[in-house]
């Protein structure tokens, strides 16, 4: 990750205006990378602002809301083209669960939120075709 990309997505979730699990598609507009390199960018950029102990000022920090996990989740879900029943089995959760999650009646934690990346990582590859996606 360089130190523009940083500054640019810095700069977008001061804004509050984009939700930041989509923010892979405004580094891929603005700074012409693909969608894997944009969606690393993007993780990396989140492990640095999450894992940073500078960053405890509840106005320079803002952790995804419960909502825009909800969101995210679905939305990874449909652009994988996988059911709920399919992706609770990649996650070893159950299908309810991630019902629940689509439903914000439950909050995905950390560790899905990694696996989800991951299995937007490997779209297409030959570990994706294993997954189905």
């Amino acid at each position: 990750m360089q130190s523009q990309h940083a500054r640019f997505l810095n700069m977008i979730r001061e804004e509050g205006k984009h939700n930041m699990f989509d923010a892979a598609n405004l580094l891929i507009k603005r700074f012409e990378l693909d969608l894997p390199d944009a969606r690393r960018v993007l993780s990396e950029w989140m492990q640095t602002i999450w894992a940073s102990d500078q960053h405890v000022n509840e106005s320079t920090i803002r952790p995804p809301s419960i909502h825009e996990r909800c969101a995210w989740v679905r939305k990874v879900r449909m652009e994988l083209k996988l059911t709920q029943k399919a992706l609770a089995n990649i996650l070893g959760n159950a299908k309810i669960t991630v019902s629940q999650w689509e439903q914000f009646r439950r909050v995905p934690g950390e560790q899905i939120i990694k696996h989800m990346i991951l299995l937007l990582e490997i779209k297409g590859s030959r570990l994706g075709k294993k997954y189905g996606i």
